[in-house]
């Protein structure tokens, strides 16, 4: 939790991309590897905005 913090929450470690990756190979085809890899783009990137709407909220009240 804190390491991701430090980080800013962008890049993931090469440790999670090689798993990441792995799970992909396993349960998508290779036509829908890069849709799963777009999603989960898009799904960390409306975190990282809600996260920082709420923080924003936090310091504005």
């Amino acid at each position: 939790m804190g390491e991701t913090q430090k980080r800013g929450g962008t890049r993931p470690t090469p440790e999670e991309v090689s798993a990441v990756r792995a799970k992909a190979g396993r349960s998508v085809r290779p036509e829908n590897r890069a849709f799963a890899r777009d999603r989960d783009l898009a799904a960390r990137a409306s975190a990282a905005s809600q996260i920082s709407r709420r923080l924003r909220m936090m310091a504005n009240p």
